[in-house]
């Protein structure tokens, strides 16, 4: 989704339907071997189906590693067996390589000649998980062409082209799933409400848009937290002038987003809905910062980026590209400041927080302590190498690897650098 903020940024948006993908591609697996039974192969194939079918749900006793080579011997005496390939992929993504599953995937649609729907869905997921919406779509649609009553590849195409902008096109889809002879999990369910909730924000249909955000509150208690939908529904409100419902969701939306309480907390709530406004102010502050950059006055160039971090949005026009070039100014100028500066009051009171929770051994909620500590100072290097440590311990690789590169970029002299950078590597190891 084109976030703001969160209007969902695709990195919030990812972390919040990860769990659900791996769920997914599983339960399409569950699926594979029956169909395997039903499409007439050969007595061979089917043996082998059999055998990875039990290799697969063998693995949380046995291990990933031995799930995956009982697998890959199945395949390497018989490439035939597409049932063989899927389930292999589903390993890969319960390891965290997406891009093997696509490749195992796109296998197992060569071999089963594109007649079984679960490869097709299942790698259509995968290249949404990647971001390659594009793809994404093209397998949904071709899923669809199969059954019309596929609940599951309407929400995925609905998704895609709400990340890609196409939002008309979007709303067709996301009702479609809708639909109760669709028979979308409850849960699942929740996910389509929301996108088509966003899907009418953009269309500016503010009013739709804001019944469409209850319906998506009321059907899970975790939604009314969700950062993207309080701002989007708060915008809304406050366009069409309910400025009380606005404020509410914008006070909601700002414990979630700490950064902006710098600037729009208090009687200032409502002004973050104005996306001219703070535009302006973001330009400005980077105007600022690029002519001291010049100048070679790091320090005042390191404040306005932090300005300008203050004020943006991803909503904004060319808010992301804006976003990425802050991020870079940041990282960029506090490396090379003599003097670092000190973490913001704000974020030493979540960084208290992290450090009483890992203390506590709760890991997760320290993950998210640390994430706070970002979202006001995204150039604290000892939260992102802090961070990464913590999702390493917890097998989020990619997110770890990411931390600890951002951290070697904040402070590529630090003593552990050497260590850190190793520390890379092993989690890189991990992902294969």
């Amino acid at each position: 989704m084109n976030g703001t903020d969160g209007v969902a940024t695709l990195g919030t948006r990812y972390r919040y339907l990860a769990w659900w993908l791996l769920s997914f591609t599983t339960a399409f697996w569950m699926f594979s071997f029956p169909a395997a039974l039903r499409s007439g192969e050969s007595k061979k194939n089917l043996q082998d189906a059999q055998a990875c079918n039990d290799a697969f749900n063998a693995r949380e006793t046995t291990g990933l590693d031995t799930a995956m080579a009982k697998l890959t011997s199945v395949i390497q005496v018989n490439p035939q067996s597409w049932a063989c390939f899927e389930a292999r992929a589903g390993l890969y993504v319960l390891k965290g390589d997406r891009d093997k599953a696509i490749t195992d995937e796109t296998r197992a649609i060569e071999l089963s000649k594109g007649k079984e729907a679960g490869p097709i869905q299942t790698r259509a997921l995968l290249f949404w998980r990647n971001g390659s919406y594009e793809q994404a779509l093209s397998d949904c649609k071709l899923a669809l062409s199969r059954n019309r009553k596929d609940g599951m590849s309407h929400w995925v195409c609905g998704d895609a082209l709400v990340r890609m902008g196409r939002y008309a096109e979007a709303f067709t889809d996301l009702d479609e799933a809708l639909k109760p002879e669709m028979k979308v999990p409850e849960m699942d369910r929740s996910r389509v409400l929301g996108d088509r909730a966003i899907a009418l924000f953009h269309l500016q249909k503010y009013d739709e848009a804001i019944g469409a955000f209850d319906l998506y509150f009321a059907s899970d208690p975790a939604a009314t937290y969700v950062p993207w939908a309080r701002f989007a529904r708060g915008l809304s409100e406050w366009k069409l002038g309910r400025l009380d419902k606005a404020k509410s969701d914008a006070e909601i939306f700002l414990e979630e987003e700490p950064r902006l309480q710098i600037n729009f907390s208090g009687d200032h709530a409502l002004e973050m809905f104005d996306l001219e406004k703070r535009r302006a102010a973001t330009t400005q502050a980077i105007d600022i910062a690029q002519s001291a950059e010049a100048k070679g006055d790091w320090s005042a160039s390191f404040e306005a980026w932090a300005k300008a971090y203050s004020y943006v949005s991803s909503l904004m026009t060319d808010g992301q590209a804006i976003l990425g070039k802050i991020s870079d100014g940041l990282a960029k100028d506090y490396s090379k400041l003599a003097t670092k500066p000190a973490l913001p009051e704000l974020a030493r009171r979540y960084r208290t927080q992290a450090e009483t929770y890992f203390r506590d051994k709760d890991l997760l909620k320290a993950i998210k302590a640390y994430s706070k500590v970002l979202d006001v100072a995204p150039w604290d290097p000892q939260a992102h190498f802090n961070r990464g440590f913590l999702e390493g311990e917890q097998q989020q690789y990619q997110a770890a690897i990411y931390d600890m590169g951002v951290y070697l970029k904040l402070m590529p002299n630090a003593e552990d650098a050497r260590a850190a950078q190793d520390q890379i590597y092993q989690w890189q190891a991990k992902l294969k």
